[in-house]
């Protein structure tokens, strides 16, 4: 599974996201507030075994912007 994949596998799941979601989408336009980020950065945490700081979550603005963070 691509890191592409699995975001868009955690994204769906933690944001009720529609499957067909577009990654320049921004959060916010698929219901992302501050709590569902929080929890949606901890999976991705977890998954990846990574940590992503406060002001590295600032800049994810899109799951394209996620997905790039994640391929480093």
């Amino acid at each position: 599974m691509t890191v592409e994949d699995k975001v868009r596998k955690i994204v769906i799941e933690f944001l009720d996201a529609p499957k067909d979601f577009d990654n320049s989408s921004t959060f916010e336009s698929l219901g992302t507030d501050s709590l569902a980020m929080m929890e949606l950065i901890m999976e991705v945490e977890d998954n990846f075994g990574t940590e992503i700081t406060d002001d590295e979550v600032q800049e994810l603005k899109r799951p394209i912007d996620l997905i790039n963070f994640l391929k480093g």
